[in-house]
């Protein structure tokens, strides 16, 4: 049982991580904008309808077919060539952009459920010469909002009764669920998810060590009570970027100073 707690309040400190990155990259309004066959949004919680309503309007495109899954979205990125950021929004439902003979959007098609990326256009987009780079909060905020494939033959794959969920949704119901196989699974999905993609990882590391002992302490405390001592001891001990490590043996020092 030791070992399932131990990867659960894992999952824990990850969750509290993530959400404080999210506080820090909260934005005042929604915003998306299309300019150069490319999009900009800044999203929180949004409806992911709505945000493909909204790109209709501003292109002039008629969106065919049904979303998949209709949820909320978050998601804040810059001058992303339009195929890749309707990639980024949709998650795992293909679709097909259709440009007229002038090379204007005609239409958005929204296809099926895929298993792999989204239908090439029947014309790329140009890519913007000069992209700003995104911030560490944003792409944190990204990859809790991404589709995570689920554990084959997992109990996490028949709660969601999909193959992909959200990463958010993994962390907040994986790890409220009474079963620690289901705990257990949905931390492993965040921890690999984050260590096998470098920008998180970079990302990740940046973001937490922005953040002071005092107030990740605090989040630990809050997220996992008094587990908040065990969890920064297992990431100190296991996790592989480095100023998680720093940061998480800082934290330990802070809790046990309290005691």
């Amino acid at each position: 049982m030791r070992t399932w707690r131990h990867l659960a309040t894992t999952g824990c400190m990850l969750a509290a991580l993530a959400q404080g990155a999210a506080r820090a990259a909260d934005t005042p309004a929604p915003v998306v904008r299309y300019s150069n066959d490319a999009l900009t949004v800044r999203l929180t919680h949004a409806s992911v309808t709505e945000v493909l309503d909204e790109i209709g309007r501003q292109t002039g495109a008629e969106i065919r077919g049904q979303v998949a899954d209709v949820r909320e979205i978050s998601a804040d990125f810059e001058a992303v060539p339009l195929p890749e950021a309707i990639h980024r929004l949709l998650g795992t439902q293909n679709f097909a952009l259709v440009y007229g003979e002038k090379g204007n959007l005609k239409a958005l098609e929204l296809l099926g459920e895929a298993a792999s990326g989204p239908v090439t256009p029947s014309r790329p987009a140009p890519v913007p010469s000069t992209a700003p780079a995104q911030s560490p909060e944003a792409i944190v905020l990204a990859w809790l909002a991404r589709p995570v494939p689920l554990p084959a033959g997992s109990r996490l794959v028949h709660i969601f009764a999909t193959p992909m969920a959200n990463l958010r949704q993994v962390l907040e119901i994986g790890l409220r669920n009474e079963d620690p196989s289901v705990r257990a699974d949905a931390v492993r999905t965040a921890l690999q998810s984050a260590e096998t993609q470098p920008e998180v990882r970079m990302a990740l590391a940046q973001t937490i060590g922005d953040m002071d002992e005092a107030n990740l302490s605090n989040m630990l405390r809050g997220t996992a009570g008094e587990h908040a001592e065990e969890i920064a001891g297992l990431v100190a001990a296991q996790t592989k970027i480095a100023p998680l490590r720093l940061k998480a043996n800082a934290v330990l020092e802070a809790i046990g100073g309290d005691h």
